[in-house]
């Protein structure tokens, strides 16, 4: 039982009370802006707190608990006409439960883990036991416009989901589908260049720098896809293929809406790549490469009552290379490629 005496809960609910229900305007720490050059600077903050609660026949017993803080300086402005650009540097300490790791839904900015993310660009300052402090650069990269073309480096969010949870198409550095904090999604060290051919259609091409274990560059951890992406009737569909960490891969995605619901699908499907050489990988070496082909789809669909404020989302996930039933869940977890969601079963 937990005890809390009567001052301190006044205390505290007077807190939450300023916190929710008086809250002040938020402006720029400071903000320049001639004739040429616009720049904007903002800080930002956030504190988590989560409890975790073991059944009692689970292997770990014991309660655990999470306490976060991020903080993040926000910069972004225009120099002329054509270059923009972007910055948010994090500063991170929390105390995670042991068995959250490095990703999933007690996952901070300071967490992020990536084989597309070089660890040159992040720093520790405090480490002991389960608190961890570290800041680094979750996005800072620069770009180039000269319509219809646009050029970007630097380190930039990626994605390619148009779901709201099982996001198969999320291919760098992804959200937990149970990730409490979505915020800011983080950044890979990337090269992208864009082309319009119309109002409603873009071509990409990326380069995804990979890195290895000793946090050098790596071509079998690397990415390199192409993507086009239309809109027509206010129906949105990308396709892409091409080359990420250990796997060659192509996939598409659709989002629209049918009337009061709003529709949302997409998957990948491919070959195990293990050297990075354009080739699959036959893992079995039986000479059937069917046997390695995955694939992986998540569909799904919501409906919006704006007269009540009510929201209902449904989403199914599968994937092919899952384990049928969890006897088969530690090796699939030893399996699983770089970025992967961290989904084990079927």
């Amino acid at each position: 039982m937990i005890r809390v005496d009567v001052e301190t809960f006044i205390v505290g609910l007077a807190a939450a009370f300023v916190a929710l229900f008086l809250p002040l305007p938020a402006g720029a720490i400071t903000e320049v802006e001639t004739e040429n050059t616009r720049f904007e600077v903002v800080g930002a903050g956030r504190l988590t707190g989560a409890f975790l609660q073991f059944k009692k026949d689970a292997p770990l017993e014991e309660d655990d608990a999470l306490a976060a803080s991020v903080l993040r300086l926000i910069a972004d402005g225009t120099i002329g006409s054509t270059v923009d650009v972007d910055l948010n540097l994090f500063a991170d300490l929390s105390r995670a439960p042991i068995t959250a790791g490095s990703v999933g839904a007690f996952g901070t900015a300071g967490t992020t883990r990536s084989a597309y993310r070089t660890g040159h660009l992040e720093w520790s300052y405090w480490k002991g036991g389960a608190v961890d402090g570290r800041i680094g650069l979750d996005r800072a990269f620069v770009s180039f416009d000269w319509y219809p073309w646009r050029l970007s480096a630097g380190r930039m969010p990626i994605n390619e989901s148009v779901t709201g949870v099982f996001a198969v198409n999320d291919l760098f550095a992804p959200f937990s589908s149970t990730a409490v904090n979505t915020l800011y999604k983080p950044g890979v060290d990337a090269v992208r260049l864009s082309f319009a051919p119309g109002m409603l259609s873009t071509i990409d091409l990326f380069y995804v720098q990979g890195w290895d274990d000793d946090n050098g560059p790596s071509w079998s951890q690397s990415a390199a896809l192409v993507s086009l992406r239309t809109t027509v009737w206010n129906k949105t569909l990308s396709l892409f293929g091409g080359k990420v960490a250990k796997e060659l891969i192509s996939g598409v995605s659709f989002q629209g809406g049918a009337g009061p619901l709003g529709l949302r699908a997409e998957g990948h499907a491919g070959f195990p790549d293990e050297g990075g050489r354009f080739s699959p990988t036959d893992r079995d070496e039986d000479g059937r490469f069917r046997d390695d082909l995955f694939a992986r789809l998540a569909v799904g669909a919501d409906l919006s009552l704006p007269a009540r404020g009510a929201y209902f989302a449904l989403e199914y996930m599968y994937q092919s290379d899952g384990a049928r039933d969890p006897s088969g869940y530690l090796s699939r977890a030893t399996s699983l490629p770089p970025d992967a969601l961290g989904f084990l079963g079927r």
